[in-house]
């Protein structure tokens, strides 16, 4: 059967043609620049998550050496409230200087926060797809810096603490030998009145305190130390999903 079209039937097919044409065109186009979009953000979005991923790999082997030198005073303190109840027998003198000074040093997490705050203050932090990462992020990075509530009860303590030593006894007795001679005559002239340490009624009490919030901290700090290894594995997830998106496209 031949059909036959008239000149006007022609030109408006070709016209339909062209117009075809050149929506496919544009739809063409406009995919390619959405891909392209799309597979800049997922490079952007690798960029920092690397970052990030270095940044808090550092934050968790902070915390793994603050843990250590906490778990160490707390044993420390204990040992010393130990002798001072008569649990454990009394050492010399320079081991109960030992523990008195080691039972007042503290540690303190300062985490590394560059990557992190560059992201928000960019605004690229909408570029990290997962939203549990994104909350993770904010509550661990809010955590760690305003610290545990009980960081200023243990600075009050410990200052009570330290005054209480003072009392009972000449400081410098429980100074470190290899930082005695900075502050005065050779250690021999500072001999600790281990008696005096001991019957402190001021001393012991205050100890007791130190104790307890520093071992909250502590907790604290191993929570906190938990928190850090699992943002890891949400960045290695998220990783692992953009190679495999990245694939894909590819």
């Amino acid at each position: 059967m031949n059909i036959e079209l008239t000149r006007g039937e022609i030109n408006w097919l070709q016209a339909l043609a062209e117009v075809v044409l050149i929506t496919f065109g544009v739809l063409g186009a406009l995919a390619v620049d959405s891909w392209w979009a799309d597979r800049d953000a997922a490079e952007r979005e690798r960029v920092q998550l690397e970052a990030l991923r270095v940044e808090m790999r550092d934050n968790l082997n902070r915390f793994e050496l603050l843990i250590k030198d906490q778990i160490d005073v707390l044993g420390s303190q204990r040992q010393l409230l130990r002798v001072i109840h008569g649990v454990d027998p009394t050492p010399s003198a320079a081991e109960v200087g030992r523990l008195v000074y080691q039972s007042r040093r503290f540690f303190r997490l300062e985490p590394v926060m560059g990557a992190y705050e560059a992201l928000v203050a960019s605004g690229d932090l909408r570029l990290v797809g997962s939203a549990e990462l994104r909350a993770e992020l904010a509550r661990f990075y809010g955590n760690t810096a305003h610290g545990h509530e009980d960081e200023e009860l243990s600075t009050l303590y410990r200052i009570e603490f330290t005054r209480s030593i003072v009392e009972a006894t000449d400081f410098l007795a429980v100074v470190p030998p290899e930082a005695r001679d900075l502050y005065g005559p050779p250690e021999s002239h500072f001999s600790i009145d281990v008696e005096s340490v001991l019957n402190s009624r001021s001393l012991s009490s205050y100890l007791v305190l130190l104790l307890r919030t520093e071992y909250y901290i502590t907790e604290y700090y191993q929570r906190i130390r938990g928190d850090a290894a699992d943002i890891i594995r949400l960045i290695n997830i998220e990783i692992g999903d953009l190679d495999r998106t990245t694939k894909t496209s590819n």
